[in-house]
């Protein structure tokens, strides 16, 4: 049973990939934090990099915003594996076309949406940063990202009519 093994797997990568994903919060979370009082030796190693005629607050500021965009993913992703562990749970149990799954991919939709504006916002703040001085990595529009989000929102419609289509056939038997 190919498709078992691979619900099984995806099972297992989503609750990895969820661990994974607060792991990555908490220490967004403790750099922000650290930032503070490590200010000044953060302006140091910026000043030493780029020169005395960086705007170092301002970039110390840019990077906890980056942080606080990062934390927002973080919602993002959780809120995506989270509605995909549902519908695997459904795939597991044999429903695939449960009523809550087209809502469920709905949801992955919007988040999907959502994590490529926040990459829109990334590529802003990083046109900020350079202009304060500093550099920052390359940047590409992800067109499989954005295509994700319209296969999101058509497996939604899919399994809205399959649902559909699961209950007239029991109304009909």
């Amino acid at each position: 049973m190919a498709r078992d093994s691979i619900v099984n797997v995806t099972s297992a990568l989503v609750q990895v990939l969820r661990v994974l994903n607060v792991l990555f919060a908490v220490l967004a979370i403790l750099l922000m934090i650290v930032s503070f009082p490590a200010e000044g030796a953060i302006t140091a190693k910026l000043v030493a990099k780029y020169g005395s005629g960086v705007d170092a607050g301002a970039l110390i500021w840019t990077m906890r915003a980056l942080g606080v965009l990062g934390l927002i993913g973080v919602g993002l992703i959780d809120r995506v594996l989270k509605e995909l562990g549902r519908v695997l749970a459904t795939l597991r149990a044999g429903d695939p076309f449960a009523a809550e799954n087209p809502a469920r991919f709905t949801a992955i939709a919007w988040a999907l949406l959502g994590w490529q504006v926040l990459e829109l916002l990334v590529l802003a703040i990083s046109w900020w940063i350079t202009r304060l001085g500093a550099d920052t990595g390359e940047w590409t529009p992800s067109v499989g990202g954005w295509l994700s989000v319209l296969v999101a929102f058509v497996l939604a419609r899919v399994f809205a009519a399959g649902s559909r289509m699961r209950d007239e056939l029991a109304a009909t038997i």
